[in-house]
């Protein structure tokens, strides 16, 4: 039996919402010559598209559980932001940290290909910190720079 976990269910609708944008944004621009198809479908759309943003709102306040659910909900964000669908403000970033607390050196080391502990706690006060404090934000930084390179 597979678990489906919160953060699953999170990713899954947000994605879910955001392949029904796309659909509709390609049916608009196919559509042609009746109003009242060009109306439903911008009416569609709206709809869509608030619904997208309340499942993106849904995802970044999800606490992830264990840190699994927080590297799955990290490599998720990551990926969307590379790929130019989303993007992450600065208060995005700061709810994801707050949210991922005592996960952040486990995804760290996820970002930076090391080894991460079974349990997702490093610091010896279980904490999660052993080198310092280190957000999201600049892990993701840290990993657009070597991408970067690489591809250079």
């Amino acid at each position: 039996m597979i678990f489906v976990s919160g953060t699953d269910r999170a990713i899954q609708r947000h994605r879910k919402r955001l392949r029904l944008v796309t659909k509709l944004t390609a049916a608009r621009q196919r559509c042609g010559g009746s109003l009242y198809r060009v109306i439903a479908i911008d009416l569609a759309s709206a709809g869509a598209i608030l619904a997208e943003k309340i499942a993106w709102r849904r995802l970044i306040r999800q606490r992830p559980a264990n840190v699994h659910q927080a590297r799955d909900k990290a490599m998720y964000l990551i990926g969307l932001s590379l790929s130019g669908r989303a993007t992450l403000s600065g208060r995005d970033i700061a709810e994801i940290r707050t949210r991922s607390k005592g996960f952040e050196n486990s995804l760290k080391a996820l970002l930076q290909k090391q080894p991460c502990p079974p349990d997702g706690r490093q610091g010896p006060d279980g904490s999660g910190s052993q080198t310092g404090d280190s957000s999201l934000a600049e892990i993701g930084d840290q990993d657009r720079a070597r991408s970067v390179a690489r591809q250079s």
